[in-house]
């Protein structure tokens, strides 16, 4: 009996498609949800089906998977980016199998009748009982006739209104008693006042959060100001807590205090301890504003769609050999942080081991802080119960015989799985196993050191004026921590030890002209403040001994640089960034095969002998991106760069 026959003896085909098959009427029902966006002409599939699709069948981020009527018609655009989260929240207990399984037909005839928000507050009265109600219920009866309403005022302006509100309760409170600058002059006024980024952050934060709002995960304070931490009424118990907070401090307290990780102390001097917070939420705040876990920048990268540089190279996208593996590894990420049970902390679970004689004992040491995550990853697949189950003594006892490099090498290659290809650590592994674990190599600092650590040990013996030098470089690193060091401080010891390990070009010999002659604090000042023009010209090394466009990048540095410099940087240095993917199209692609053809031509752009950021940047704020490029280059695909380098 061949398969169809058993088929159709067994099951009952969907008249349909004619592809599904079910055991019967009650099967077909109870899947039909599921199965109706494949088995439904276009033409018959509403935005309530595609909305279901979208929040319980969607394997990424649900938000990325709305079209534009999909949100018009259900007010995601009318709730605002601060409040979209509520409805999102509020869709999935209405719509979900297992909560109160609304037929998406029944919701599309509420959304056509005009009913929706009535229907649904009278569904979940039935549904709810006497239980506690949440934290999105609330919400939703104080501003359904909004939300819902096609007649209120465009999103656009809705949401201008409501950010200008934000600035202006932000600007009162920091204490100022002239009239605010208009929004589209707001940061660059801010930063005529030597305010620093940080402090014009803290502003924004505490409009938002005396405006009675909730910060967006869009928002960049959502992680370092801890909202990132548990779900929904854990944010709202935040917002209590920083209002309580704003009340009693002064803004300039609040800057301070962010500035220096110093919030869980300011929490605590005005009687906030830590009964009322949330979990998690003191570890961030102790570790903000500069050396918070990205794992917590992956979670807002998630669940808000705000890419995040800092979790892109510890999580794993930095690897991606193409798009496809880098959407791969998005929609697992994605997925994670859909489950109720996802915690941040429990990415961050495999780390460096903290005791020296491990280090030693390992090959930690040995192999330099470049490498230290490959060697993890060693040890994490060897060790792993459910990988190759190395039990701890046994790994001890190959460490005291000498033959680690060996036992391991021949655990890996008569126990591992090749056939879907060689991670790039195991062949790390296997070209570097000898020397890894050669208990007799000498760990002078000219041996062991790896080009790196020679770059940070060069940096800080200029930042001390060559006291210190016998420190290790995760002593050197501990420093940082406990002297709370800034981003941009950090950047600049990088950058000096970098000049002094390596001669090179005319840039170069200009900037260690300059470091002979400034001091570090001077450099990091200015560094920070965009002045290093000032410093240049004050020791005598002025524009004459540099190409000239260097002027104009060292005058919006560091945090005010075209994009189109990020996007050389991505396709000549290979270091994917995030901050030209809007302004250049690729948030445009519909598709895989779009993106891929859209990194095609800048590809090949930057491959161009000619090729110049100056002219990229021009022409993009002009508005003409598609010309400049047909103009440089041979298009195969015109009509889709048109539209594909339209501005979002």
């Amino acid at each position: 009996m061949d398969l169809g026959t058993l088929l159709a003896n067994k099951f009952k085909r969907c008249t349909g498609c004619q592809l599904a098959w079910y055991c019967g009427m009650p099967c077909q029902e109870a899947d039909w949800k599921n199965h109706l966006l494949d088995c439904k002409p276009k033409d018959q599939i509403t935005t309530a089906d595609l909305l279901y699709k979208a929040i319980i069948r969607s394997e990424g981020s649900p938000m990325q998977s709305l079209d534009v009527q999909t949100r018009d018609d259900y007010g995601f655009d009318r709730a605002g980016m601060f409040k979209e989260f509520y409805l999102l929240d509020m869709y999935l207990t209405v719509l979900h199998p297992d909560r109160m399984a609304v037929k998406p037909r029944v919701f599309h005839k509420w959304m056509t009748q005009g009913t929706i928000g009535q229907e649904i507050i009278s569904c979940y009265e039935r549904y709810i009982g006497d239980e506690e109600r949440e934290r999105w219920y609330s919400w939703l009866l104080d501003n359904h006739h909004q939300v819902f309403n096609r007649n209120v005022s465009t999103p656009k302006v809705a949401f201008d209104t409501a950010w200008k509100a934000v600035l202006e309760i932000g600007w009162r409170y920091s204490g100022r008693t002239d009239a605010p600058p208009a929004e589209s002059q707001f940061h660059e006024f801010c930063r005529s006042l030597s305010w620093s980024n940080r402090k014009i952050e803290c502003l924004e934060f505490c409009g938002v959060i005396l405006a009675l709002l909730g910060p967006s995960p869009r928002e960049r304070f959502w992680v370092p100001l801890g909202m990132c931490v548990g779900a929904l009424e854990d944010q709202s118990r935040i917002c209590h807590l920083y209002r309580d907070l704003l009340d009693n401090c002064t803004f300039q307290e609040f800057v301070l205090a962010y500035e220096t990780s110093g919030l869980v102390a300011l929490f605590q001097a005005y009687g906030f301890g830590p009964e009322l917070y949330p979990k998690c939420f003191a570890e961030v705040l102790s570790a903000s504003p500069n050396n918070v876990p990205s794992a917590w920048y992956l979670k807002q990268w998630m669940v808000g769609e705000s890419s995040s540089k800092r979790a892109f190279y510890d999580y794993g996208f930095a690897n991606c050999r193409n798009i496809d593996e880098y959407c791969a590894l998005e929609d697992t990420y994605a997925r994670y942080f859909r489950w109720d049970g996802a915690d941040p902390q429990a990415c961050m679970s495999h780390s460096i081991p903290n005791d020296w004689q491990t280090l030693v004992d390992y090959g930690f040491q040995r192999v330099g802080s470049i490498y230290h995550q490959n060697l993890l990853l060693v040890y994490v697949v060897l060790m792993h119960p459910r990988r190759l189950a190395v039990k701890p003594r046994t790994l001890h006892k190959w460490m005291v015989d000498g033959t680690l490099a060996e036992e391991i090498f021949s655990m890996y290659e008569s126990r591992m799985d090749k056939s879907a290809g060689v991670p790039d650590w195991y062949e790390w592994f296997v070209k570097n196993r000898h020397w890894i674990f050669d208990g007799n190599w000498e760990a002078t600092a000219v041996a062991m050191e790896s080009i790196w650590e020679q770059t940070i040990y060069a940096g800080w013996r200029y930042c001390n004026g060559g006291a210190d030098s016998s420190l290790t470089v995760s002593k050197i690193q501990e420093k940082w921590d406990s002297e709370s060091w800034s981003l941009g401080r950090r950047e600049c010891l990088e950058f000096c030890g970098f000049l002094s390990a390596i001669s090179s070009e005319q840039l170069h010999a200009v900037y260690r002209a300059l470091l002979d002659k400034c001091t570090f604090d001077e450099f990091v000042a200015t560094y920070e403040t965009s002045t290093l023009l000032d410093l240049l010209n004050k020791y005598d090394l002025g524009p004459q001994n540099y190409p000239a466009v260097v002027c104009d990048i060292l005058a919006a540095s560091p945090d005010n640089i075209p994009s189109a410099w990020w996007l050389k940087q991505w396709f000549v240095g290979g270091c994917v960034s995030m901050q030209p993917f809007y302004d250049y199209g690729f948030s445009n692609c519909r598709t895989l095969k779009e993106f891929q053809e859209l990194e095609d031509v800048y590809e090949r752009y930057f491959r161009w002998e000619w090729a110049d950021p100056v002219y990229l940047n021009s022409a993009l704020v002009k508005g003409s991106l598609f010309d400049y490029l047909a103009t440089m280059l041979q298009l195969a695909n015109k009509k889709l760069i048109r539209r594909l380098t339209k501005k979002p």
